[in-house]
């Protein structure tokens, strides 16, 4: 009786860890899609003095180079998403292919969310532009 319910106990604590795993993979990938959707493309320079704005050249200038830093860091952060959806197929299929038929939907729904952040981040564009 004794071994068994060690056996119990052991069995629900390893699928307890593995819950925790998934759950903290699912909030990293959550935060990152956040940090995508979020992102702000057009930041304009910081004023060198009070009532002055800065020249066309300078303003489109900042805005284009802040925007390479910013494309990069948010490529970054969608390339991570990939792995860490591997390492969650491993830790429940034992495999690490990112295609598992099993997972089938799991993925779907990351790409949902993945093409939402997206969408978003996208309207926000057209929304700024609009203003001009």
């Amino acid at each position: 009786m004794y071994d068994q319910s060690l056996f119990i106990f052991q069995a629900i604590a390893k699928f307890e860890s593995l819950v925790n795993q998934i759950q903290k993979n699912a909030k990293d990938i959550d935060q990152r899609l956040k940090m995508i959707e979020g992102a702000n493309l057009f930041k304009s320079p910081p004023q060198k003095y009070p009532d002055m704005l800065p020249g066309c050249k300078e303003y489109f200038e900042h805005i284009e180079r802040e925007r390479s830093k910013d494309f990069e860091i948010l490529a970054r952060k969608y390339r991570a998403i990939g792995p860490l959806l591997t390492k969650m197929e491993g830790l429940v299929v034992h495999t690490n292919s990112g295609k598992s038929p099993k997972l089938r939907m799991y993925y779907g729904h990351w790409e949902k969310k993945v093409y939402d952040a997206l969408i978003k981040v996208r309207y926000d564009v057209a929304t700024w532009l609009s203003h001009f």
